[in-house]
């Protein structure tokens, strides 16, 4: 299994925020920063969201295309042969 290339910004984001809070003298705790980590998380969740939504309704309306194709080779198949039993 291989991972979608957008998840490697996960990782990315969380160590961005951990690598501002040790270096910026100022802020002792990470209490102000959990917003920034919230904020991320629902943004995140969201564009996932509208990603697999997309990724589904594109996988159904391929396989509906391909579903009506069989059907309407099999109707002109059985067409045929009813055809030539006619004959």
């Amino acid at each position: 299994m291989r991972p979608y290339k957008i998840t490697y910004l996960v990782p990315v984001y969380y160590y961005t925020i951990q690598l501002y809070w040790i270096f910026d003298p100022q802020l002792t705790l990470d209490d102000s920063l959990l917003h920034v980590y919230a904020g991320g998380v629902c943004v995140f969740v969201a564009l996932a969201s509208v990603i697999i939504n997309n990724f589904f309704n594109r996988s159904i309306q391929n396989r509906a295309t391909k579903i009506n194709v069989l059907e309407e080779m099999l109707d002109l198949s059985m067409n045929i042969k009813n055809k030539r039993a006619d004959e």
